[in-house]
């Protein structure tokens, strides 16, 4: 989840960066930002396959 957070942060700084005439940081900024966000959305949603479903089978 931090890495996800942290990669969503990295992108929004990119818009930053660019919006103030730095293209290199903000491109640099915005590829590190797409890999940490797919990488925690990755072991995010693998984390969520993984929990055991509730089922109310109770008789």
């Amino acid at each position: 989840m931090l890495l996800l957070i942290i990669g969503l942060h990295l992108v929004l700084g990119s818009i930053w960066l660019m919006n103030n005439s730095h293209p290199g940081p903000a491109l640099l900024c915005f590829v590190a930002g797409m890999a940490a966000t797919h990488f925690g959305w990755k072991k995010f949603s693998s984390r969520k396959s993984q929990e055991p479903k509730k089922t109310d089978n109770q008789n």
